[in-house]
């Protein structure tokens, strides 16, 4: 599970940018995958306070996850560190700023909400996360799964080099540059990415997942 932290992830989101939030679509060879960047999402204060919230919880080594609920120190694919904040007020919040950018459904199921398991990330110089696919999150009740990421940028620009996340494909890779407050968005099948190495600085992300409702027959062996 994760930490319950003496200042709620929510405190922070107190207030929002003055600067409209925007969506830019990213176009893929594969025009049926979903790749959007929005910007705005957080204000440049939230987002310190949501880094200062994060350190004031603690960080450990990310694990990769390898299906069935399993996840592993594998530090050859995967070698940044992570902290886990569970907060549904948070959430909430940020599904309501960025809920008008979406399908209504996806899949053909009603996208419904942000995950409350927020993954705060951190890289330092030499750390990064290589190629790899994201796996989907289903509640254990079987009433909702995960089938979008989403990831927040806390910081970026000056003070950082590199970490940038390269949407990979064939007709050409697509580097998303960290940036403060924007948001990045894509579904978890068919998108490869990777979080490319930080150079100099320290960069901070969000990761978390949107999620979508589940009918009651729903076949797992074909989602």
């Amino acid at each position: 599970m994760g930490n319950t932290p003496s200042v709620s992830a929510a405190g922070c989101l107190k207030e929002a940018s003055s600067e409209p939030i925007h969506a830019n679509v990213i176009s893929l060879s594969d025009n049926d995958l979903l790749v959007l960047v929005l910007e705005n999402v957080l204000s440049a204060q939230e987002c310190r306070a949501l880094i200062a919230t994060s350190e004031a919880s603690g960080f450990s080594q990310a694990l990769l996850n390898v299906g069935g609920g399993r996840e592993v120190l594998c530090t050859e694919i995967r070698n940044s560190d992570r902290c886990m904040l569970d907060d549904a007020a948070a959430a909430a919040i940020i599904w309501g700023r960025i809920r008008s950018f979406l399908p209504a459904t996806f899949n053909g199921h009603e996208v419904v909400g942000v995950n409350e398991r927020l993954r705060f990330l951190r890289y330092d110089p030499g750390q990064e996360f290589k190629p790899h696919v994201d796996g989907s999150y289903c509640r254990p009740d079987k009433t909702e799964m995960s089938f979008l990421t989403i990831q927040l940028y806390l910081n970026g620009g000056q003070g950082l080099v590199g970490g940038a996340t390269t949407i990979f494909d064939k007709n050409g890779d697509v580097d998303i540059q960290p940036a403060v407050g924007r948001a990045l968005i894509f579904q978890h099948r068919g998108v490869c990415h990777a979080g490319g190495p930080v150079v100099h600085g320290r960069k901070y992300t969000i990761r978390s997942d949107i999620m979508c409702r589940l009918p009651p027959d729903f076949n797992f062996g074909r989602r």
